[in-house]
């Protein structure tokens, strides 16, 4: 009997280092602080101008309505914030999050992991693009290489966005997937949207960190629930609630309609109808163009 117990026991525990959480970021934060009062930072110590706003829900994922979000709305080239977690060096590392794509004019990369190596030495890979056409992007290492989904992302609507690194025994043949969802998938599916890609030309590296990169100030991208964990079943937390529905207008009221963070329209935009809002960020679109408002 002892014997058993013993071989179970190490079954458990084979199976609790196998499945290990590396990070939970829910953005916890009043609304309208900056991420690096809390936890984040940048390689030169100054303020990111990545900020909290109001947080997202995606059907059947756990961070949903936990917490806020990180509203990217900001160019803020060298000045990136980062999040540590514990350096992984074999096996593979999932990062799962939620994407609000508000606002984006222009191409451009806003989530990576990257390394712990010094400022002068670190590498970014595995970074998530989109485009000003709404598809989202991946690469290894290189921009120029950058591939990108056929699908169009509704600015209205989350999705989930989950990034793979997988380190492979060898040099420099490290490779990236990237999976895009509506909802949490239980099992990881059996192709990704993109990838896997690999770049003998970059170098491989240990994750060690998260990485927002802010690179329009006329944009406004929303990621919230991030989670990095050593398989799919816990990076993609899943649980029994729906989470919440989009709703959308309809077009023709010249003064725009007023939206919430989490996509749904909340009517035809006034100042009256804004003011009875809580305080957050919203955006009025009117046609085709879009602004932020602070509440």
């Amino acid at each position: 009997m002892r014997k058993i117990f013993t071989l179970v026991c190490i079954a458990l525990a084979a199976n609790f280092a196998f499945a290990e959480v590396f990070l939970e970021e829910n953005f916890d934060y009043p609304i309208g602080d900056k991420i690096t009062e809390h936890g984040w930072y940048t390689e030169y110590g100054v303020a990111s101008e990545i900020g909290v706003t109001n947080g997202l829900s995606i059907p059947h994922y756990a961070p949903s309505n936990m917490g806020n979000a990180a509203l990217i709305d900001c160019e803020s080239s060298g000045v990136q914030a980062h999040k540590a977690f514990k350096e992984v060096t074999e096996g593979d590392v999932y990062t799962a999050f939620m994407l609000l794509p508000s606002i984006n004019n222009k191409k451009g990369y806003f989530f990576t992991l990257r390394d712990k190596n010094t400022s002068t030495e670190y590498n970014f890979n595995a970074r998530v693009f989109i485009d000003a056409d709404y598809h989202i992007g991946l690469t290894f290492a290189d921009n120029k290489k950058a591939v990108f989904s056929e699908e169009v992302l509704d600015y209205a609507a989350p999705c989930l966005v989950v990034v793979k690194y997988s380190i492979l025994e060898g040099k420099n043949n490290d490779c990236v997937s990237l999976y895009l969802l509506k909802e949490t998938a239980k099992e990881e599916p059996a192709s990704p949207t993109i990838g896997p890609l690999y770049d003998s030309a970059k170098k491989d590296i240990n994750p060690a960190n998260i990485v927002l990169r802010g690179y329009d100030s006329n944009g406004w991208l929303i990621v919230d629930g991030v989670r990095v964990a050593s398989s799919w079943k816990e990076a993609v937390l899943w649980n029994e609630e729906t989470g919440i529905g989009i709703t959308s207008c309809e077009t023709g009221n010249s003064e725009g309609f007023l939206y919430n963070c989490l996509g749904s329209c909340l009517g035809e935009y006034s100042e009256e109808l804004l003011q009875r809002q809580p305080h957050g960020v919203y955006v009025i679109r009117t046609g085709n163009s879009s602004r932020k408002v602070l509440r």
